[in-house]
């Protein structure tokens, strides 16, 4: 996302933007253009402000964007908000700007992640394929014990036969 911004003289005012959230990262970029009076400054700064720490970068002019766009970085984009300024120096001149405050939502971000324990709960299609198998392994069972009877009878036969011939 990028807010921009206009530098008229030593005015710093906002052009557009939405509701930013806290926590981001490498998200958040800030784009200035400046009007005439600033075209002799050829360094051209912004100080970031977060709970009385001070961050300096030097901006760069992007010519796909036609103006210089920073990255807002990570340590100001905390609690409800931080503060920019700009300011340009050539030679021993300096020229600054308003202070702008930037106001920031509450993101809930968090590092502190704890496990979910979720509850053992039975899976109806593992039960009733269990059942199948189970029934399954019945029949199996019924189908070989009907096969030996079968098989018994049909020995006892040849048994008898050979007896009543008297192989035996």
């Amino acid at each position: 996302m990028i807010i921009e911004y206009s530098v008229v003289g030593q005015i710093l005012q906002k052009l557009s933007g939405g509701c930013l959230a806290n926590d981001t990262q490498n998200y958040l970029s800030l784009s200035f253009t400046f009007n005439e009076e600033w075209d002799n400054y050829t360094s051209k700064y912004c100080i970031f402000t977060y709970k009385g720490k001070h961050y300096q970068t030097e901006l760069e002019y992007d010519n796909e964007a036609e103006a210089y766009v920073q990255i807002v970085p990570k340590e100001v984009l905390k609690g409800k908000g931080f503060f920019i300024t700009l300011y340009g120096v050539v030679d021993n001149e300096r020229i600054t700007t308003n202070q702008v405050r930037i106001d920031l939502l509450e993101s809930g971000y968090t590092t502190d992640i704890s496990s979910i324990d979720y509850p053992t709960v039975p899976d109806v299609f593992t039960d009733v394929y269990g059942r199948l198998s189970d029934l399954d392994s019945e029949m199996q069972l019924k189908m070989e014990l009907a096969d030996v009877e079968v098989e018994i009878k049909k020995a006892y036969r040849l048994l008898e036969n050979d007896i009543r011939r008297g192989g035996l």
